[in-house]
């Protein structure tokens, strides 16, 4: 969940970048509603992603308070009952033995509160480590594809791909071909 989290706000933090960068082009072209409409669709999903894991994430800790809380009870409980039957069983001996009963509840306690931050910290981490590990799209020393006609100042690009997202590609099969003083732009969908 916290992975999901992380990558639905690198998807609009992306398309936030996008459209501050080229909001003259947005604006050009009458695109101001759509930019709104696929952010809200970003941000809900989102703000779904941010429900569930909170939810569950407040959740651990109550639930871990509340059966460590039985054992607690059960310690008590047991205590009383041996005090009854025996009838050997001293105030101080009962207090010693909730104490140590509490000591053994309470590290489950503090451990359950940080769980959440962990699985969060782990989830970022996996992020971080995937972009690490990433090969490398165009090794230029290998490329077939060498830089030619230098000196006369035209450009000729073939078949180029381009995308944020590895699943969504925004530009395939670029072809290119700018004479010395053009000037191109390319424009985002």
């Amino acid at each position: 969940m916290f992975r999901k989290q992380s990558e639905i706000r690198g998807s609009q933090t992306a398309f936030i970048d996008e459209m501050i960068s080229g909001q003259k082009v947005v604006k050009a072209f009458g695109q101001e509603e759509k930019a709104v409409q696929d952010f809200d669709e970003i941000n809900d999903e989102l703000a779904k992603y941010y429900l569930k894991g909170t939810f569950f994430s407040s959740i651990t800790n109550p639930s871990t308070r509340f059966v460590n809380n039985i054992v607690y009870a059960g310690v008590a409980i047991s205590g009383g009952l041996v005090a009854i039957m025996t009838g050997g069983i001293t105030v101080g001996g009962l207090a010693t033995i909730l104490s140590y009963a509490n000591q053994y509840t309470k590290p489950f306690n503090e451990i359950s509160g940080v769980v959440t931050e962990l699985q969060n910290a782990i989830a970022c981490g996996a992020k971080i480590f995937s972009l690490i590990n990433q090969e490398k799209e165009v090794d230029v020393e290998e490329s077939e594809n060498q830089l030619q006609n230098i000196e006369t100042g035209r450009v000729d690009i073939n078949d180029v791909d381009f995308s944020y997202v590895p699943d969504r590609k925004l530009i395939e099969n670029l072809n290119l071909h700018v004479k010395p003083g053009q000037r191109i732009a390319i424009v985002g969908p």
